[in-house]
């Protein structure tokens, strides 16, 4: 992990799709997931995501039902594309994959670096 970046962990380039869905019992809403570690996550969607709110993100691809659980940190407009980025604290992973090996996720994803230049 580079010295420079503020993570707890790597996180891994690669855009899967997800459903997000706020807790306790909110309608999915489809994204992607993108930058993702064991401990956050970067999540693109339509509609902004309320920060400090619960959700629960489930990955469209995984056949071992790979989910998460975590806290909206941040949201914004994204600038490249129509929509919305949401920065993700995750608390809990489920499934079949472990928080410890979460390059399975996406296997072919490489380490990302913090592309933040400030504290936010």
């Amino acid at each position: 992990m580079n010295s420079k970046d503020r993570r707890k962990a790597d996180r891994y380039d690669s855009a899967l799709e997800v459903q997000v869905r706020f807790l306790p019992d909110g309608t999915p809403i489809k994204g992607s997931g993108v930058e993702i570690g064991p401990n956050g996550m970067r999540v693109l969607t339509s509609i902004p995501l309320v920060e400090a709110s619960y959700i629960h993100i489930t990955f469209q691809e995984a056949s071992n039902n790979t989910h998460c659980e975590g806290r909206v940190v941040w949201t914004q407009r994204n600038e490249t594309v129509s929509g919305y980025e949401s920065g993700v604290d995750i608390q809990r992973w489920g499934g079949g994959v472990p928080e410890t090996n979460i390059g399975r996720v996406a296997p072919n994803a490489r380490p990302k670096k913090d592309r933040r230049s400030k504290p936010r």
